[in-house]
């Protein structure tokens, strides 16, 4: 019972006994003063009892007090033992206590603190070890305070083992340098990126590590693996020095092509001013040759007069018929060569229009270009702070392929300006071809008057001096038609050089339209950089868009894009979008894409936004697909 009273009500017991002990030593001092000589001995025996009761008082308050002081000493006692088992690291130690004592609530009090303050820092602790990043907290001297669970299989060691050990036990590429993230972190340097042997490239973070009051402890270092957002950055510093260099060689070659083509079109004009030179000549023949058929006709009145001269103008009659031929077979050559400029102006007009397609195709890279700039600026937004300088490279990509949109504009004008004036000087050729076939038919003809005129001057005696006159009209009107055809052959001779000429610049043209296809192929391979993965077991799925349902088969898979199998007819256009479905496991896709090509069996797709899942993950789930049933199998 005695220990089951609260200590206040012991030490008012006891303050009780030591008040009644005072005032019965009181009541005795008081009895031995008013004690005179010659008193009785009763009284005297009397004094004694009080002594004595008083002694008896005195041994109850010691008894008492060593009593109290052993109950309540024990308890502080084991208080401190609870105290220093706790300071020792002992956290499961508890301070057992009677409950129904003052001292008891106290020590369950505390107990209760204890465990809260146990069940948060194991809150804490799991926490930390489920962060995928290794974590470790060091102190003041750069020893392991705790490290989490990453960080243990980082290091092969347990958190136990690594306790009081130097941060250098990792051994990473950059302890005990000048690029310790610790120390970078000292010089005002966030973080540190370093490539680990076996591991990748890494980033490391050090802050401070405060106590409640504010003051600093200690350092929190944390790593985190960013091997592929390094080699994204890497593909994308690639992907913008190859757009760059692309770019570069474009506008070279869009120069040279244009240099080209103002030479095909110098060509061009001197071709059309010579076949208006020969369209000329040929008129003044027709006229010459006019003059000529009056002179015979003249000639053919004064036959009679010319009798004795007649074997001279059957002489000049036989020269002209030859100098005639001569003059059929140069309008033939014309003839042929005009033949051969037309279809070398066709030719010239069928590549103006494949260079145009090449345009139109650089268009159609430029628009994907600035879409997936678009897409990159739109994930860079999502990616916040992180994301700012992946940002500003899209940005910049995205202006490139505006320029890239201008410049091929411009091209394509100049090339619809060339097809038109191509067009025009075919339509000029073909019109001289039909003046030179003509010129020919008329020569022809002239041969056949020539021929009726020499059987008539055969037969001519009459008139000499007229003879004489005509046969000199004729003889000069036959030089002048020999200079025409002279002109006219050399006319065609340098529509044949300059057509060669042309056709030397065409084959400089196709040489640098097959390096515009390099360059557009080399940009499409580095578009479709990302690994795709292919799937040994098929995989069955379907696309979907405006309502109906194409089954399809995965043939690869990445990151970017899917390659299928479609099993239905596709009714789907290129750059439309529409959303592919896989549920078989472990996919369960549910994804939207554009349409980037198809053929009767198989369709490439790139997704509008890139997957959540990484390279190694889709290696997974590729080596974990089922085998698919008999009847899906069918």
């Amino acid at each position: 019972m005695w220990r089951s009273l609260r200590v206040h009500y012991k030490l008012l017991a006891c303050n009780a006994v030591c008040v009644a002990f005072i005032v019965t030593l009181v009541c005795i001092a008081m009895s031995g003063l008013q004690q005179m000589p010659g008193q009785s001995t009763s009284q005297a025996d009397n004094v004694f009892w009080l002594w004595g009761w008083a002694a008896v008082f005195c041994v109850c308050v010691l008894l008492m007090g060593f009593w109290v002081g052993m109950d309540i000493g024990r308890p502080i006692q084991r208080g401190k033992t609870f105290a220093r088992t706790l300071a020792s690291g002992n956290f499961e130690a508890r301070w057992q206590e009677m409950a129904d004592s003052e001292l008891g609530d106290m020590a369950k009090d505390l107990n209760q603190a204890l465990d809260i303050v146990l069940d948060q820092s194991s809150q804490y602790r799991d926490i930390l070890n489920s962060l995928p990043n290794p974590l470790a907290t060091l102190d003041s001297n750069r020893n392991f305070t705790f490290v989490n669970t990453a960080a243990e299989k980082q290091f092969g060691m347990l958190c136990t083992d690594l306790l009081g050990k130097q941060c250098s036990t990792w051994g990473a590429a950059v302890c005990n340098t000048e690029h310790c993230a610790l120390e970078c972190y000292l010089r005002g340097i966030k973080d540190v990126v370093f490539h680990q042997p076996g591991m990748g490239t890494l980033k490391a973070m050090v802050v401070p590590l405060n106590n409640r009051l504010g003051e600093h402890i200690g350092f929190i270092d944390m790593v985190f693996d960013i091997t592929e957002e390094y080699n994204n950055r890497q593909r994308i510093a690639a992907l913008h020095d190859t757009i760059a260099d692309s770019a570069h060689d474009a506008q070279d070659i869009a120069q040279r092509q244009s240099s080209l083509f103002d030479t095909v079109i110098a060509q061009l004009a001197t071709t059309s001013g010579i076949a208006r030179e020969q369209d000329e000549a040929s008129t003044r023949t027709v006229s010459e040759v006019e003059e000529m058929s009056a002179a015979m006709t003249h000639i053919a009145e004064r036959a009679a007069d010319a009798t004795h001269n007649a074997q001279a103008s059957e002489e000049e009659a036989e020269r002209g018929a030859v100098m005639v031929e001569q003059a059929i077979e140069g309008i033939r050559r014309l003839t042929a060569q005009t033949n051969t400029l037309a279809s070398t102006m066709e030719q010239l007009n069928e590549h103006a229009f494949n260079v145009s397609r090449v345009i139109t195709l650089i268009e159609d890279i430029a628009d994907q270009t600035n879409l997936l700039a678009l897409n990159a600026a739109i994930e860079a937004a999502r990616a916040g702070e992180a994301g700012r300088g992946f940002a500003v490279v899209a940005d910049e990509v995205r202006k490139l392929a505006e320029k890239t949109m201008q410049a091929t504009g411009d091209v394509a004008r100049a090339i619809k300006a060339i097809q038109s004036s191509a067009q025009t000087s075919s339509q000029a050729t073909g019109q001289a071809v039909e003046l030179s076939t003509e010129s020919e038919e008329f020569i022809s003809k002239f041969g056949e008057i020539l021929n009726r005129i020499l059987e008539v001057a055969r037969k001519t005696a009459v008139e000499i001096h007229s003879i004489a006159s005509a046969a000199e009209t004729q003889s000069f009107v036959t030089d002048s038609i020999r200079e025409r055809m002279q002109s006219l052959n050399a006319g065609a001779r340098e529509s044949a050089s300059n057509m060669a000429q042309s056709a030397q610049e065409v084959r400089k043209l196709g040489d640098l339209s097959q390096q515009l296809r390099r360059i557009i192929d080399s940009m499409r391979d580095e578009k479709r950089r990302a690994e795709r993965i292919s799937l040994e077991s098929p995989t069955e799925g379907h696309l979907q868009c405006q309502g109906r349902k194409v089954r399809l088969f995965v043939v690869n898979i990445s990151t970017t894009g899917i390659c299928v199998q479609h099993l239905d007819p596709l009714r789907v256009k290129q750059d439309e979008q529409v959303e592919i479905v896989v549920e078989q496991s472990p996919w369960h896709l549910h994804e939207q894409a554009i349409l980037v090509w198809k053929d009767d069996q198989y369709c490439g797709l790139q997704w509008v936004q890139p997957l959540t899942l990484s390279t190694e993950q889709i290696k997974m789930n590729a080596e974990a697909c089922p085998p698919l049933s008999e009847e899906a199998s069918r």
